[in-house]
């Protein structure tokens, strides 16, 4: 790796635009170098808008590179005296806003203290390929398309699909995700936290069609807002928050129940999200949205598995003969 090369922008109207100028010229070549400025400009975006450098401080920018793989931090100066803002208002702007930043750093990793934090990636390209496991990554919205694709790129058996959940046929035709993963094959669909997005009525047909595509020995993963135990004050101003957006919906705990009909629900069964096998005592605040989760596997009906009906098989390699597929 060569050696970092640093820079410190101060507190100036175009500092981020500087910050991605700065990173072409050092990083120059990178076949991932779109993914690099992206994700650099959002974390010196978010570092003004949430820590204390934006309040007229500054922030670092240091850029590591070797020859297949680039690491970029990121760093609140702050004023050195103000600390940085930690915490918002769940349902505010400034509290979604910090949801990608986040999760840079729990893709990748952060250091903080006290007058606020640094935060990293690391891109790496012509990395061997994985065969074992295989994840398509599906949304509806072009921007965080395009933020999940650089955030993913470069990741070995995954892919990024445009579609929506409420075209499940075309999420299982999509030829980028049937190119990845044969749907012949168990496999696991994973619904977080999205079914309180949609009508009850569209909720369960999407359930339902997913779970009838899976091939027996497939699991569901799914958590979805629940109106059992929830404040209703607060499911009100939920929906406030998302107006003109979408709608926000609370399902009763025994209507998200219904979603796994049919599948064998592993333990520790439907539960609130957060006591999901936890570490150490979690005690549910009764201030907070309530969600649950839960994981099922689709059992085999008459001791054979069943097959996953209208859908042609998928572009795949023919594998060898007389070798059993894991």
């Amino acid at each position: 790796m060569t050696p970092p090369v640093r820079r410190t922008f101060p507190g100036q109207q175009d500092q981020v635009a500087c910050a991605r100028d700065f990173v072409k010229r050092v990083v120059g070549g990178c076949p991932m170098l779109d993914e690099a400025v992206l994700l650099t400009s959002e974390l010196c975006t978010n570092t003004l808008q949430h820590t204390a450098s934006g309040r007229g401080g500054s922030f670092e920018v240091t850029v590591y590179r070797a020859h297949d793989s680039l690491r970029v931090e990121v760093r609140d100066d702050g004023s050195k005296t103000v600390p940085a803002i930690r915490g918002f208002e769940e349902l505010s702007e400034d509290g979604r806003g910090l949801e990608l930043v986040d999760l840079i750093a729990s893709r990748w990793g952060q250091n903080g203290d006290e007058y606020g934090r640094s935060v990293f990636f690391e891109l790496r390209w012509n990395c061997p390929r994985m065969t074992r496991l295989r994840v398509a990554y599906v949304d509806n919205d072009p921007v965080v398309l395009t933020h999940a694709r650089a955030i993913l790129a470069g990741g070995p058996g995954v892919a990024v699909v445009a579609g929506d959940m409420r075209d499940p046929d075309a999420i299982l035709g999509s030829p980028d995700l049937r190119a990845l993963i044969d749907l012949r094959q168990p496999a696991c669909v994973i619904l977080a936290s999205v079914l309180h997005f949609v009508a009850p009525d569209e909720a369960d047909a999407i359930v339902t069609a997913f779970t009838t595509a899976m091939v027996c020995g497939s699991h569901l993963i799914l958590s979805a807002g629940t109106s059992t135990g929830t404040s209703p004050a607060l499911i009100e101003r939920l929906q406030a928050a998302y107006q003109g957006t979408t709608i926000v919906t609370g399902r009763t705990e025994a209507q998200i129940a219904a979603y796994f009909h049919g599948l064998d629900l592993v333990p520790p069964g439907l539960t609130d999200v957060q006591a999901w096998r936890p570490e150490h005592g979690w005690r549910r605040s009764s201030t907070s949205a309530r969600i649950l989760g839960g994981v099922a596997r689709k059992p085999c009906s008459r001791g054979r598995c069943n097959t996953a009906t209208g859908l042609s098989p998928p572009p795949h390699r023919q594998r060898p003969a007389g070798r059993i597929p894991r």
